[in-house]
C-alpha cells in the first residue's frame, strides 16, 4: 500500500486558491451592486435624462426601472444570467451584497429564489424587500407562509412589516391566511388603508379564498 505523503489530500479537486475565491467574491458584489443601481437607482444618474418626473412621477419611476433593465440585459444578456447573478449574491457570505441582492430581487421574481427568501425573511435589514419579491412570485411562494403568518401577527416586527406580511400573503393568496385577513380587515375598515393594497382589494382576496 502506498503511503499518502503528510499533508497531501487523498480524495477530491485541489481548493481554489484563496486569491481566486476572493477576486469571485468581489466581482460578484460588483455585479450585483450594478444590477441594483441600473434597475433601482437609474445607474449613472440616466434618470436624469428621462423626462416626465413633474408631470407623473409613478410613470417616470417604471421608465427609469425599464430602461435600466434594458442596460443590465445588454451587459449580462438576458434575465436568466442576471437571475442567477442574483441568485448567487442571496448566497454571498458578504452581508451588503446579500441585502443588495434581496432589493432588486423584486424585479426579476423567479419561484427558484423562494428557500433562498424565506431565510432572507429572518434578516429586519433584508425582511421588507424579501416580502415584496415573494409577494410578486405569488402562489408559487406558499412555503413562506408560516413564517408571513407569524410575521402578520407579531407585533414586534412593526407596522410597516405586519402590513406588508399581510399584503404578501393576499398576493399568494394560501387559505390557511383566512382567519388573519378578516382579522386585519375588521382592522382597517373604514380607514384609508382599505385601498392601499398592490392587487386586489381585501375584501376581494377574502371572497376569492372562501371559495376554495
Amino acid at each position: 500500500m502506498v503511503k499518502v505523503p503528510e499533508g497531501v489530500p487523498k480524495v477530491g479537486k485541489p481548493a481554489k486558491a484563496p486569491e481566486k475565491v476572493e477576486i469571485e467574491v468581489k466581482k460578484l458584489a460588483e455585479d450585483v451592486r450594478y444590477i441594483r443601481d441600473m434597475v433601482m437607482y437609474g445607474g449613472d444618474k440616466f434618470g436624469e435624462q428621462i423626462p416626465g418626473r413633474e408631470k407623473d412621477q409613478v410613470a417616470w419611476e417604471k421608465a427609469v426601472v425599464a430602461e435600466g433593465k434594458r442596460r443590465v440585459r445588454a451587459k449580462y444578456g438576458d434575465d436568466a444570467t442576471v437571475r442567477t447573478l442574483l441568485l448567487k449574491g442571496l448566497q454571498s457570505g458578504d452581508a451588503e451584497t446579500k441585502v443588495a441582492a434581496t432589493f432588486v430581487m423584486f424585479e426579476y421574481p423567479d419561484k427558484a429564489q423562494v428557500p433562498l427568501l424565506m431565510d432572507a425573511l429572518d434578516y429586519k435589514d433584508m425582511l421588507f424587500a424579501t416580502m415584496q419579491t415573494l409577494g410578486k412570485i405569488g402562489p408559487d411562494a406558499k412555503t413562506a407562509v408560516p413564517k408571513l403568518l407569524k410575521i402578520a401577527t407579531d407585533a414586534s416586527y412593526g407596522e410597516k412589516h405586519q402590513r406588508q406580511a399581510i399584503d404578501t400573503l393576499m398576493l399568494i393568496g394560501d387559505s390557511s391566511a383566512l382567519p388573519i385577513l378578516k382579522e386585519y380587515q375588521t382592522k382597517i375598515r373604514g380607514t384609508k388603508l382599505e385601498g392601499e393594497f398592490s392587487g386586489k382589494s381585501l375584501a376581494e382576496t377574502i371572497g376569492e379564498l372562501e371559495k376554495k
